[in-house]
């Protein structure tokens, strides 16, 4: 009928429309993210590492671009790239228009496209292929010499890879060569049974129903269990001598469980549990996910504010401490010991301030046996292992913050992005170097060998699907790769299938060839297995039925020694702890000596005549009462380090040139400082009125964009045998007091934190914002009683080390930098007394030293020797 016919019409324009729809979307969003991070860089002043290839690309395209690869080529004039086949035609085109442009250049591509695995970070394999193409017959070199395996295992895998295309793409270019071994007298170790192991296991799956393939999810408890009794086995003949690598009992670490995701991982992890092996685990995990990472926040939150009797409590819950209820509640009827706990937190804070994170850690572990205590909970090492992780962390982020608020921020922020922390430094470390069974990724495990290796889930694989975006490469252009939004076109799905499987093959061969003596891999009728790696191998990429596995699996039992177990629930005699066990230690006796010499030092430590101490928050540390006129205005505001880190911490965060989102982030800094919030309208006026208070000539820091500010700089410069004396001479030649002199030298590293760079009118300038009191008028503020807290508190010292440091840094990053035209001065911001109100310079302290005197400063830390000494 028509009507149908319309209604059906319609419904297909509907689904086009609602496709069209989706993809215009996609692309819309693809534009949008594309201009906003672009943006976004720009005004942050920042790169990644993408950009500095595209940049380098474009270089090499643009005006110039001859000159500038055959200056490259020149001075590199041979090119090694390893792992090739991870690399992508950006690299490659950059790569190769250097070696062009340099006469006699050479240019080795060292690679294994059988092990190109990590196409989800960027890598493509047509790349390798089209490298190939371009690469003379006479030009390519093939190892074939396998100096892992023994020779038993290297047929193996000879014979499982041996087969027509084995790699589906490009036959030719990714044929499989087979090898040998460089010891092919080698034989694998013996097994449970005292017959040399196989190089190759199959752990047969058993079928629930006759006829019907097997669940993943029964297929997956199935592999698990059925390792973990394998690998029980193998470690009790090890124990009773019977299975040995290398002439040794065999081990947990002699194995290497290898899975494709942290939710495999878990399950192995947890079947060998519950045959008492022990077993670690190496994923891409990050320690700032962990509960170790929350308690340690409380930690810090505790030292921040000691007396917090709440804080106290909740911090004694902890791992760290390890406190019960009934340990929680006799404190409620103990105050000495309770005052004795807050006495610790007191101490511990001091030596975080004094000495830093790490050492004040391993104190707080030491004291009642800490360390013995958490070993003895479950998981007890990996809690401790995360702890120390943790305080590595937060020492070196101590280097570029000042107090415990900073780092607790710092960790806070950590906890809530933890992708943004760098992935090296805070993924999950090993418990302890002890020989337990290594469960890791195959992407992770490339490079790596095991003597035995399990892999339990090589029928696990996830297929691309028609309602998701999917990619492949146009098959008229192998280096062109193009992203499907849903067109419906099914040679597209095809390709990106066959590349799809192409890929797991790649990652099969990786997994089975980490194995030095024996593989075991389970195996068995089961749902979706077609679909796998491992079943184009062994039967062609079709379903087959019991008979027909266990027919292919007899084949490659005559060709490659294949053995095949079925699956078995007898016990295993495993001793009650696969571990080691423990040899008994005594500390090392230390009979060196070590120079002390060079130390750490910095503004705070030279003002006090030694030089170990890190530079301290330099702000108004006279808290108390106020004057009650006051009120809440700036003048009113708290005095102390809180303050005065609140201060800093708003300043640090604010846009200079929009104040929309300067209510938001006083009031988040104040809750955080732990201030009234009726402080909120009068600090964010106040804040405002700094920024509008005129420096100089008509200019303000309200004029400037955040792309011409960096907030707290570090910075670290050496000191070579600079002599007190000397720099105290240069200083007095300049009317400015000098330094205690208890030592007649300093050797080592000069460390601290600007508050604020900026450039204007292209000069660079010093800022320091100070909270001090110095009273409650703006006449308090003017020039007299500016020079007399400079003078008082030495930041006469501070702005000249500064000033070194920046002057350092900009010599070394513009290329016809001059003091005198690049540096425009300092400026110490008073800010209590700052407005544009007020009498003009109030609050505003600045100077700009001169060159003569930056210079003999900057010679005596370098270590020159005076001309007239």
């Amino acid at each position: 009928h028509r009507f149908f016919d319309l209604v059906d019409r319609f419904l297909a324009l509907h689904n086009e429309m609602t496709r069209c729809r989706k993809i215009s979307i996609l692309l819309a969003a693809r534009q949008y993210l594309h201009a906003e991070l672009r943006r976004r860089k720009q005004e942050q002043a920042c790169l990644y590492f993408d950009d500095l290839l595209l940049k380098m690309d474009a270089a090499l395209r643009g005006p110039g671009a001859e000159k500038f690869a055959a200056d490259i080529a020149g001075r590199f004039p041979a090119i090694l790239v390893d792992e090739f086949q991870d690399t992508d035609p950006l690299q490659y085109h950059i790569f190769s228009r250097i070696h062009q442009a340099g006469p006699g250049s050479a240019l080795f591509l060292i690679g294994d496209p059988k092990q190109a695995i990590y196409g989800f970070r960027g890598a493509d394999i047509f790349t390798y292929l089209l490298a190939r193409r371009e690469t003379a017959p006479a030009n390519r070199f093939t190892m074939t010499t396998n100096y892992r395996s023994t020779g038993a295992m290297v047929a193996a895998v000879n014979r499982l890879f041996d087969r027509d295309n084995p790699f589906l793409l490009a036959a030719d270019a990714m044929k499989f060569t087979p090898v040998q071994a460089a010891k092919p007298a080698d034989t694998c170790p013996p097994g449970d049974d005292n017959r040399p192991m196989a190089p190759l296991t199959c752990l047969l799956l058993q079928q629930q129903k006759p006829g019907k393939p097997l669940s993943k999810t029964e297929a997956t408890k199935q592999a698990a269990r059925f390792c973990a009794h394998e690998i029980a086995a193998l470690l009790a003949g090890g124990n009773r001598t019977e299975t040995k690598c290398n002439g040794k009992p065999v081990t947990g670490g002699d194995i290497g469980i290898l899975v494709r995701t942290h939710r495999e991982a878990e399950t192995i992890k947890n079947a060998l549990a519950r045959h008492n092996i022990a077993s670690v685990y190496s994923g891409r995990s990050s320690v700032l996910q962990s509960p170790e990472a929350g308690q340690m926040l409380t930690l810090l939150s505790a030292l921040l504010t000691p007396e917090d009797t709440n804080l106290t409590r909740t911090l004694l819950a902890t791992d760290l401490f390890g406190y019960d209820a009934p340990q929680l509640e006799q404190l409620h009827h103990e105050e000495q010991l309770f005052d004795e706990i807050t006495a610790s937190l007191h101490r511990y804070r001091q030596m975080l301030l004094q000495q830093g994170f790490l050492p004040m850690f391993h104190t707080l572990l030491a004291d009642a046996h800490n360390v013995g205590r958490l070993t003895a909970l479950p998981s007890g090492e990996r809690i401790l292992t995360n702890f120390l992780h943790l305080a590595e962390l937060l020492q070196e982020a101590s280097a570029d913050i000042t107090g415990i608020e900073g780092l607790q921020r710092r960790l806070a922020d950590w906890i809530r992005r933890p992708d943004e922390q760098q992935e090296d430094s805070s993924q999950l470390r090993l418990e302890s170097d002890e020989n337990l069974v290594k469960i890791v990724t195959i992407h992770k495990a490339k490079g790596l060998e095991y003597p035995v290796v399990f892999l339990p889930f090589l029928w696990v694989t996830r297929t691309c699907s028609r309602e998701e975006p999917f990619s492949f490469h146009h098959p008229d252009r192998p280096e062109q790769l193009c992203i499907d939004l849903g067109s419906g076109n099914e040679e597209h799905f095809r390709l990106a299938e066959r590349e799809r499987l192409a890929a797991d093959l790649r990652l099969l061969y990786v997994a089975v060839t980490r194995a030095r003596y024996s593989c075991f891999f389970c195996w068995g009728v089961i749902s979706k297995m077609e679909d796998t790696a491992l079943c184009r191998l062994l039967h062609g990429g079709k379903m087959v039925d019991e008979e027909g596995l266990l027919s292919d699996l007899a084949r490659l039992h005559d060709q490659a020694g294949l053995v095949v177990k079925q699956a078995t629930e007898n016990p295993v005699p495993v001793p009650q702890d696969s571990r080691l066990p423990a040899t008994p230690l005594a500390a090392a006796r230390f009979t060196g000596s070590i120079d002390t010499s060079r130390r750490i030092t910095s503004y705070s430590g030279l003002t006090a005549g030694h030089d170990t101490r890190p530079e301290r928050p330099d702000y108004d540390d006279r808290g108390g009462p106020l004057p009650r006129s006051s009120g809440y205005t700036a003048f009113g505001f708290p005095r102390g380090p809180a303050a005065g880190s609140c201060l800093h911490a708003i300043f640090e965060r604010i846009s200079f040139t929009d104040s929309a989102d300067h209510k938001t982030i006083v009031g988040e800094q104040l809750a955080r400082a732990g201030f009234d919030q009726q402080w909120i309208d009068v600090v964010a006026e106040w804040t405002g009125e700094v920024l509008a208070a005129e420096l100089e000539h008509g200019f303000s820091l309200n004029l400037l964009a955040d792309r011409q500010r960096i907030n707290e700089m570090a910075f670290t410069f050496p000191l070579e045998k600079m002599r007190l004396a000397r720099f105290n001479r240069a200083l007095a030649a300049f009317d400015i007091a000098p330094l205690p002199e208890q030592q007649g030298k300093l050797e080592g590293l000069m460390v601290g934190f600007i508050d604020l760079i900026f450039t204007w009118d292209h000069r660079y300038y010093i800022a320091d914002y100070k909270s001090n009191y110095l009273g409650d008028s703006p006449k308090h503020y003017g020039a007299p009683h500016l020079k007399a807290a400079m003078t008082e508190h030495r930041y006469d010292l501070q702005y000249l080390i500064y000033t070194i440091a920046l002057h350092r840094f900009l010599g070394s990053r513009i290329a016809d930098y001059d003091y005198e035209r690049h540096f425009g001065g300092v400026y110490y911001l008073f800010l209590r007394g700052m407005a544009p109100r007020y009498p003009r310079g109030s609050g505003i302290f600045s100077t700009r030293p001169p060159l003569e005197l930056i210079d003999q400063l900057d010679a005596c830390c370098r270590g020159e020797e005076d001309s007239d000494a």
